[in-house]
């Protein structure tokens, strides 16, 4: 959104296709975690991480959560991002929360 004109602004494309994930921004960069939507037509969740920096407006890999889910919620508190819940392969909801340290 850009606060000048009001309106919505195109801007860079995700790395990889992903529906029903999380996001968390830490200072300058937005983290994207999870979720569905692997090119490969797979049905498992993601565990796969892209942050973007909004300085440079360009996303780049991050590091993988160790278990791929949809449907998790992430929050960001001191500088680290949590990720929490969601749903395995089986569709089985999930307790576990990682932490990454920035």
């Amino acid at each position: 959104l850009s606060l000048a004109s009001r309106q919505w602004e195109t801007g860079a494309p995700m790395l990889s296709p992903r529906c029903d994930f999380a996001v968390a921004a830490v200072g300058c960069q937005i983290f994207a975690c999870g979720g569905a939507g692997n090119p490969r037509g797979s049905s498992r969740p993601l565990l796969s991480v892209e942050r973007l920096d909004t300085a440079l407006g360009h996303w780049e890999v991050a590091p993988s959560m160790s278990v791929g889910r949809a449907g998790l919620a992430a929050a960001s508190l001191r500088g680290q991002v949590y990720v929490c819940g969601g749903i395995d392969e089986h569709s089985r909801p999930l307790q576990l929360c990682e932490r990454f340290n920035l």
